[in-house]
């Protein structure tokens, strides 16, 4: 048989055991669907007319009037046939909505199916959308070299933890994926206005894809950031067809502000959240000590110096096509999971393209340190099979000395960060190469 094909057989058989148990809790677990019910609820809002009612409950009432039964949001709920989730004895109320208007459009269709149906076409959708995503990533391969990546990028995916959680969740994770990577396949091929257009479509339903706005600038791809601003402005023009004005100034001026701090929970694996568990007091963890301004200065501090570090390592010639400009668009995929106030575990998705193209790059590219590829592995198991359940983190000594247990998955992805930067900032093309090649001309 040989040694390939028998680890062939052996991760298909761990793929299809572990993959198959996950997506059955994420089908029939007791949270399924607890964020698809935000975006159901104001599809059928939308549909019924209550388009200034969106974000009221989230916007008007605290905590404890949102969560009463007789509040409006609450009282609709059952009219569209959206139940509470239980978990063992406690009972959930349904989440309010707190996204941009566009997505409450792009799921408006939804509104002419049961909340069950809705839900079963989500989880479809995501997993179709988790199978045709590493398809596209891997595409510039070709023959054997193919076969064998399409192979790994199918089989990595479905061993992730963050796709079963985003899927358990009822988020769309996988669909941003999905329109990254096909972003990325047109980039390739030099089709620029279908590239922007998929760009533009996942910005306007989640906002941190505009990282790839400095990207696409220092790539000069002029072409492809035109056409992704004028895709987000006919999208939001569309979206007005459905929506109001109204819902997108309460969006900008008054959810994104509430939005922004941090939180200190396990599942918050970004820098601002990792440095809230380790210097504010919390009920998950104790602090190493309590310093609340250095959490926030020293947050700041450290997600201006990843896009620097970003930046720098980002090659100026338009290398579309090449291993390098792969690796390149999975640093700024993954940039989100550091640098924003809540980077929840299901958006662990960001980091599948970083992984893959390190895999590829290790793989194909000769390299001086084959050791990187380690890190890179481990990172990948971390994120994983690591802590996946919230009893296992409840479960943990509270001792500040557990503070790298908690942060472990934020600790991987600086592990995958920091390899991706030794294989791009050495590269003569790099823009920290290129600056130094001009302080050394000034100087002579």
């Amino acid at each position: 048989m040989g040694i390939r094909r028998a680890c062939f057989w052996f991760f298909l058989a761990l793929t299809v055991a572990l993959g198959g148990y996950n997506l059955g809790r994420a089908a029939l677990g007791p949270k399924r669907g607890l964020d698809f019910q935000q975006y159901y609820m104001v599809a059928r809002m939308l549909a019924d007319g209550y388009t200034h009612e969106v974000y009221d409950s989230y916007l008007t009432h605290t905590e404890d009037e949102r969560r009463r039964p007789d509040h409006f949001y609450q009282r609709l709920a059952p009219r569209y046939g959206v139940r509470p989730v239980k978990v063992g004895r406690k009972q959930l109320s349904i989440m309010d909505y707190r996204y941009p208007p566009f997505v409450a459009f792009f799921w408006s269709p939804l509104a002419r199916l049961t909340f069950d149906r809705a839900r079963d076409l989500m989880l479809v959708l995501n997993v179709v959308a988790t199978l045709a995503a590493p398809v596209l990533l891997l595409a510039n391969r070709r023959g054997t070299d193919r076969h064998d990546m399409l192979w790994v990028g199918v089989l990595a995916t479905f061993l992730f933890f963050p796709n079963y959680y985003s899927f358990y969740m009822g988020q769309f994770n996988s669909l941003l994926f999905l329109f990254c990577a096909a972003a990325l396949y047109f980039l390739r091929r030099r089709g620029d206005v279908t590239a922007g257009f998929f760009l533009a479509l996942a910005a306007v339903l989640k906002v941190y894809p505009l990282v790839f706005v400095p990207f696409l600038l220092l790539k000069r791809r002029f072409r492809a950031l035109a056409a992704m601003g004028v895709w987000i402005v006919v999208l939001l023009a569309v979206s007005l067809t459905v929506c109001d004005l109204q819902m997108y100034e309460d969006w900008a001026r008054k959810v994104v502000p509430k939005q922004m701090p941090t939180h200190t929970t396990f599942r918050n694996q970004s820098i601002a959240g990792t440095l809230a568990r380790c210097l504010t007091a919390n009920r998950f963890v104790e602090p190493v000590c309590e310093a609340p301004a250095a959490a926030a200065w020293g947050a700041r501090a450290l997600v201006l110096a990843a896009l620097a570090l970003a930046l720098a390592a980002t090659g100026t010639r338009d290398d579309a096509g090449s291993p390098r400009f792969d690796v390149e668009y999975g640093l700024y995929f993954m940039l989100p999971m550091l640098v924003v106030a809540k980077a929840w575990e299901h958006y662990g998705m960001l980091l599948l393209p970083a992984y893959l193209a390190a895999f590829e790059h290790f793989t194909f590219e000769r390299s001086k340190r084959p050791w990187l590829l380690g890190v890179v592995c481990l990172s990948y198991a971390v994120w994983g099979f690591v802590l996946t359940l919230g009893h296992e983190y409840h479960q943990l000594p509270k001792h500040w000395v557990m503070q790298p247990v908690f942060a472990a998955k934020f600790l991987a992805t600086c592990g995958l960060f920091a390899v991706l930067l030794v294989l791009l900032l050495p590269a003569r093309d790099s823009l920290l190469s290129r600056m130094r090649g001009r302080f050394r001309g000034l100087e002579a």
